[in-house]
């Protein structure tokens, strides 16, 4: 038996419904993950899952800057778009912040980046915010 969340179905915009579509299709996958693969598809599925989670993470990294643009936080009572990530997410406070600045940068300034994580090219515990400094480097 599986359980599908449906936070907003019939809403008509792209992104609610596209993620309807993509909860639909985890299902199945889920279902079909039961039976088992040829061994050589195993290399195939783990590769496209990773560039699928990739993929995914992009979508939820321009919500995230679209929701910090629209205001939507503030709106919904929270003090910054950290508060109100780690609220949705369930993620510390710190790793939502993390979150924001990836997103609010590749958004304003990085589109390369931006265009790589897209398409699930980039590896994303390399992308940082350039406002966080990187492992080892000196704070100021």
């Amino acid at each position: 038996m599986s359980v599908s969340l449906e936070l907003h179905p019939d809403t008509g915009h792209p992104v609610l419904e596209g993620l309807a579509v993509i909860g639909t299709a985890l299902d199945q996958l889920l279902a079909g993950v039961a039976t088992p693969l040829e061994s050589g598809d195993y290399a195939d599925a783990v590769r496209r899952t990773e560039q699928i989670t990739r993929r995914m993470q992009a979508v939820k990294l321009k919500l995230l800057a679209g929701a910090d643009k629209s205001g939507a936080p503030a709106d919904a009572g929270f003090t910054g778009t950290d508060a109100w990530v780690a609220n949705q997410t369930r993620i510390s406070r710190a790793k939502a912040a993390r979150e924001v600045a990836l997103a609010t940068d590749l958004e304003t300034g990085h589109p390369a980046t931006a265009a790589a994580l897209d398409r699930g090219w980039s590896h994303r515990p390399t992308l940082r915010s350039s406002s966080t400094p990187a492992a080892g480097s000196p704070r100021p």
